[in-house]
């Protein structure tokens, strides 16, 4: 029964959405068909909707996502990521299977790190999906996440909770473009813990150009935060301050030498990160190719 269904369902929402077909349209089918299922009868479900009948209550939901183009995750309330399952709302961008590639590069050298407790540090962090997937795997590590959205830190935070890390991570309010506002954040928070320099540096910056801009599917247009987006004219203005935040940090003895910072690359944009480190004084550097075949992790060592 629930396999019949969820054919239906993947098939009326990738004939009504032209960007997702096969595999996406029967993850969506069945994200929309599990969250009813979790859910009460008369229980709010989405702007005005009720459960009523399981078959009518998706049909709505199923509706909203075609003709409104809203996204799925934020009609049901969460997304998939990695092992975990991630509460976002449009305070937050969505997290993306291209994004594991950071995920798996993090768990990958801090297990070559020799620290009895590895700090991470996520700049933007978001839903903070990059930086309590990582926690997840390494066990001793500990973390700090930094946003400068109090509603993405909101999230951030009832994430790491349900996945039982809240005694392992904090989340600090602060732009990671802003050098005085960070290295203060950061520096006055490390102080009062009395910990030591962070082991790694992830960072899923925006990065979209502005010309891309235009050309982003509905879905994501018109729904997830521009901020999370819009990398500038040429989409690398994150990646020029990021690259400034991590001197600056490693000066201040917050970042530990040897440290992996560990950055989401654009499509195509791989090479003129690894310029902007260069530039810098940073030449030690790895791209790592996601499951589609693109560059999309670069990883510099400090």
């Amino acid at each position: 029964m629930k396999s019949k269904l969820l054919e239906v369902i993947g098939k009326r929402l990738a004939s009504g959405i032209p960007e997702i077909s096969g595999q996406r349209a029967w993850e969506e089918a069945r994200d929309i068909v599990e969250h009813v299922q979790a859910l009460r009868q008369g229980e709010h479900v989405f702007r005005g909707i009720h459960v009523t009948s399981l078959e009518e209550t998706i049909d709505r939901l199923v509706d909203v996502r075609i003709e409104e183009q809203v996204p799925v995750a934020y009609i049901t309330g969460y997304a998939h990521f990695w092992m975990q399952k991630y509460k976002v709302t449009p305070d937050v961008l969505i997290p993306r299977p291209c994004s594991e590639i950071l995920v798996e590069t993090a768990v990958k050298t801090l297990g070559q790190n020799n620290a009895n407790s590895p700090g991470v540090l996520d700049l933007g962090t978001g839903s903070g999906c990059l930086l309590l997937s990582t926690l997840c795997e390494v066990q001793s590590a500990n973390g700090v996440g930094v946003d400068i959205s109090a509603g993405a830190l909101k999230f951030a935070k009832a994430n790491a909770g349900s996945l039982g890390l809240g005694d392992r991570c904090t989340f600090l309010q602060a732009n990671f473009m802003h050098v005085e506002e960070l290295e203060v954040a950061l520096g006055n928070w490390a102080f009062d813990q009395n910990l030591a320099a962070f082991s790694a540096v992830l960072c899923n910056p925006p990065y979209i150009t502005k010309e891309e801009m235009g050309e982003l599917s509905r879905t994501v247009r018109d729904f997830e935060p521009n901020s999370a987006l819009y990398g500038g004219p040429d989409g690398l203005d994150c990646y020029r301050q990021v690259a400034k935040r991590v001197k600056g940090l490693k000066n201040r003895n917050l970042i530990e030498p040897g440290a992996n910072v560990i950055i989401e690359a654009g499509a195509g944009q791989a090479q003129s990160i690894v310029e902007i480190f260069e530039e810098i004084g940073i030449t030690d550097r790895n791209i790592a190719k996601d499951l589609a075949g693109i560059d999309r992790c670069v990883v510099v060592q400090v």
